[in-house]
């Protein structure tokens, strides 16, 4: 009797190819499976709940979780480490970068010295979209960075996704765009960025060390989101 194989992934997520390949790879005899949700939030409810179905998230094998999500995920135990991965060859492939947001410690943190417990597989951005006749209609001026999301025309206007971890992040972005530190030049009543607080960009999972080492604390970040 073959292996199996049982993967929950976001719908769309994973390419078709992909399937042929881990069927192919698995060979004749193997048992492969792929779940798809509509929503992330769905797989996380899953794994949160061990009494579900056999075909639940908690009984796969393998899951695809966003950022925002890996670390309670980790913190609850819903999801394990993986096994050797330091020794695998995609592990040896992946960025820095890549390989220090994998490697996290038992509160889901971030950890140079934590266990490795994902593989990225697909990234994306977080845009700002708008309807610029409209803002100015309500006497706002053009957005063209993350701070003018803050004036007045838009004040309970902004819908945003559902996730602390970009509303933080967010809130952060507009803190560095006003920070005195930062070279900054008007026109056309909108602010431009034109250098980086302490020379280096500050990220999503950036660290409290890292904030308080340019002079933000809780209570900036507090007052931001209020904002």
């Amino acid at each position: 009797h073959g292996m199996s194989l049982s993967i929950v992934a976001l719908r769309g997520s994973v390419p078709q190819e992909w399937i042929q390949d881990y069927k192919s790879a698995l060979g004749k005899y193997a048992g492969f499976s792929l779940g798809q949700r509509a929503q992330i939030q769905e797989i996380y409810k899953e794994l949160s709940d061990p009494g579900g179905t056999k075909n639940s998230a908690a009984e796969a094998d393998v899951v695809a979780l966003g950022d925002a999500w890996l670390g309670p995920a980790i913190r609850l135990g819903l999801v394990q480490p993986v096994p050797h991965a330091e020794g695998q060859r995609w592990w040896r492939t992946l960025s820095p970068q890549w390989q220090t947001l994998m490697r996290r410690n038992a509160q889901g943190q971030p950890d140079a010295r934590g266990q490795v417990y994902g593989a990225p597989f697909r990234w994306g951005a977080t845009l700002i979209a708008y309807r610029h006749d409209r803002l100015i209609a309500h006497g706002g001026h053009p957005i063209v960075d993350w701070l003018d999301l803050l004036q007045p025309a838009l004040r309970g206007r902004v819908a945003m996704t559902d996730s602390a971890r970009e509303f933080m992040g967010i809130a952060l972005k507009t803190m560095l765009c006003s920070h005195p530190a930062r070279q900054q030049h008007t026109q056309n009543h909108s602010t431009k960025v034109t250098d980086t607080l302490g020379g280096t960009s500050l990220g999503f999972n950036a660290t409290a060390a890292a904030l308080a080492a340019r002079g933000l604390g809780v209570e900036e970040l507090t007052e931001a989101a209020n904002a």
